[in-house]
């Protein structure tokens, strides 16, 4: 892929890492306007808890598989990758938490990074906390990358809620800075706006509710 094709897959930013080393998972399909308008393009900008979402789930749910999640998972685009990581976390197709898991380590694709979480938190397997352990114990050594570093360890925690354990631990010091760094950030953008009357709720690692309501939805989309 040229640099133009990959910024529009998502690799806008391509920094080197120690997971450079895992194989970038791809499958010998490329995805036809067809497939894409089915399974990713109606939706991919939808909310999952959106009328358009449910909608067009149910109208494909009957000829969801893993052969179709794993062609999403397997195609180089942030979209498809998206999609594919939703659908088996819908399906909870945990056969898929090797393939997630070394795309959040890698990371080479932008608007997934929570996606993939909410996916292992999904899974629930001791695979799938040690990528949330590895995700953090890298990501938030990189003050220079602001990535998915908050909301994989609100995933940790929150595993270690359900779990009773403390993995997440170790990690506290570090998360607090990209809070304190996130929170600075979006309270002085909001002053700026001529409108705001303040108000501004400071971001914390125990915000766990969107992946709550993640799961929820989910369920509720199974269930349909």
């Amino acid at each position: 892929m040229n640099s133009i094709e990959l910024h529009s897959a998502g690799a806008i930013i391509r920094p080197e890492t120690p997971f450079d080393t895992i194989p970038t998972y791809l499958v010998d399909y490329k995805v036809t306007t067809e497939f894409a308008e089915k399974w990713v393009s109606n939706i991919y900008m939808k909310s999952i808890d959106s009328k358009e979402f449910k909608e067009n789930y149910i109208s494909v749910k009957n000829d969801l598989s893993e052969e179709i999640v794993n062609k999403l998972l397997g195609t180089f685009d942030w979209r498809v990758r998206k999609l594919g990581t939703i659908y088996a976390t819908i399906k909870k197709y945990v056969s898929f938490k090797e393939i997630i898991g070394n795309h959040l380590l890698k990371s080479e694709v932008c608007y997934v990074g929570s996606d993939y979480a909410v996916a292992l938190v999904q899974f629930n397997s001791p695979e799938s906390v040690e990528f949330l352990r590895s995700y953090s114990e890298y990501y938030l050594t990189r003050q220079d990358l602001d990535f998915e570093q908050i909301s994989v360890m609100q995933a940790l925690y929150y595993l270690d809620t359900l779990n009773g354990t403390s993995i997440h631990e170790p990690f506290k010091e570090a998360c607090q800075l990209f809070l304190d760094e996130r929170n600075t950030r979006v309270e002085r953008n909001l002053k700026r706006h001529p409108k705001y009357k303040g108000g501004f709720v400071p971001q914390k690692l125990s915000d766990c509710d969107w992946i709550i309501n993640s799961l929820r939805v989910y369920k509720e989309l199974e269930q349909m």
